[in-house]
């Protein structure tokens, strides 16, 4: 009786079960590892906010920090990298992070280890003399653990009468500061039209707001 030699090879059906079995397991795999390489989940949030709106005042250094609360559970490493500054020429400024200040300001830096509920921060610092004008400066800081998954933090500065510059557009309130008369003429709004009711508020020299009727 002859032997029938047991065949090494599958029916294509077979095959195909066992090919599509792996497929979908190393596919599971790979998006298992992406998941948990490509993403973080919220290790820090920013306060006040990611953009800084400060008046500087003349012939005085002027801190403004922004800080990042560590709500991670564990220590928390921070780094950042300058992305552009535009200062008013003649400004004196340096920037401060949690550990170190720096002036000038380096391309990147690095803050102590934050512990958990401490907080990170990002001050800029500025003395702009008596020179009016306005300009920012924006900084990537982001957790070492995850570098491509930061936030950009801007600070916007004016200095002198320029304080309104973002309202320049729509209405000009002047003179500023003002011991008498304050002045207010509408430009145009948006689609170009005359600008016919001014609303200001306005604050003593110790920042008291007044109403209309004191001097």
């Amino acid at each position: 009786m002859a032997l029938v030699k047991p065949s090494i090879f599958l029916s294509s059906d077979k095959r195909f079960n066992m090919i599509r079995r792996d497929t979908l397991f190393v596919l599971t795999l790979s998006l298992g590892m992406l998941t948990a390489t490509g993403s973080r989940s919220q290790t820090y949030v920013i306060a006040p906010g990611d953009t800084l709106e400060v008046v500087a005042p003349f012939d005085n250094i002027s801190i403004h920090d922004i800080y990042q609360q560590n709500i991670s559970g564990d220590t928390l490493w921070l780094g950042w990298a300058l992305v552009d500054v535009n200062l008013a020429p003649g400004w004196d400024y340096s920037l401060c992070d949690y550990g170190t200040c720096y002036a000038p300001i380096p391309d990147s830096g690095s803050m102590y280890p934050v512990v958990p509920t401490g907080e990170g921060f990002l001050g800029l610092n500025i003395n702009p003399y008596q020179i009016a004008g306005v300009g920012s400066m924006r900084v990537y800081v982001y957790d070492k653990n995850f570098p491509n998954d930061g936030d950009t933090v801007t600070w916007l500065v004016s200095a002198g009468n320029v304080g309104m510059a973002s309202l320049s557009d729509v209405v000009r309130v002047y003179p500023n500061p003002v011991q008498t008369t304050l002045l207010c003429d509408g430009l145009a709004d948006a689609v170009s039209s005359p600008c016919t009711t001014c609303k200001v508020k306005y604050h003593s020299s110790c920042r008291r707001q007044l109403d209309g009727t004191e001097a």
